[in-house]
């Protein structure tokens, strides 16, 4: 899905946790799911993010070209939220495509 330079795999990571986690924690009064299970997912996200955060202060703050790819991939599934009026069946479409992703950073991540 992305192609990468030195450096920003770990921040394409960081943006992709921190997109999922603004996309399910802002709209989880609209999701008709658990609210146990839809707080501790905030919370794991939240955690992942800061972990991340925390791990790439050294890093320098160059360039990162993937940043725009990752907001507006979001950005497109939470538009589809907001035009479905965060229907359930909605919800299900962003979290198969979420799924999907989530091997995709697996990856990232096991070649860090």
């Amino acid at each position: 899905m992305w192609s990468f330079q030195e450096g920003d795999a770990m921040k394409t990571i960081l943006e992709t946790f921190h997109q999922m986690s603004k996309i399910f924690c802002k709209n989880l009064g609209a999701a008709s799911w658990d609210e146990s299970h839809s707080e501790s997912l905030c919370i794991h996200l939240h955690r992942v993010t800061a972990d991340l955060e925390e791990c790439m202060r050294p890093m320098k703050k160059k360039g990162f070209k993937n940043y725009l790819k990752v907001k507006k991939y979001f950005r497109k599934m939470e538009n589809y939220l907001k035009d479905w009026r965060y229907e359930r069946c909605a919800w299900e479409v962003v979290k198969s495509k979420i799924k999907t992703l989530l091997p995709d950073v697996r990856r990232l991540m096991m070649e860090l």
